[in-house]
């Protein structure tokens, strides 16, 4: 079946506007708990 994003993620990534680097920075900080 097709991909369906889910409704309420955890985290957003948008990587049309950040870099590969700012977005696992992101997924990190979000991973131990600091604000992005």
């Amino acid at each position: 079946s097709p991909y369906e994003a889910p409704n309420h993620p955890d985290i957003r990534l948008d990587t049309t506007h950040q870099t590969p680097a700012e977005a696992a920075r992101k997924v990190i900080d979000w991973l131990f708990g600091e604000p992005s």
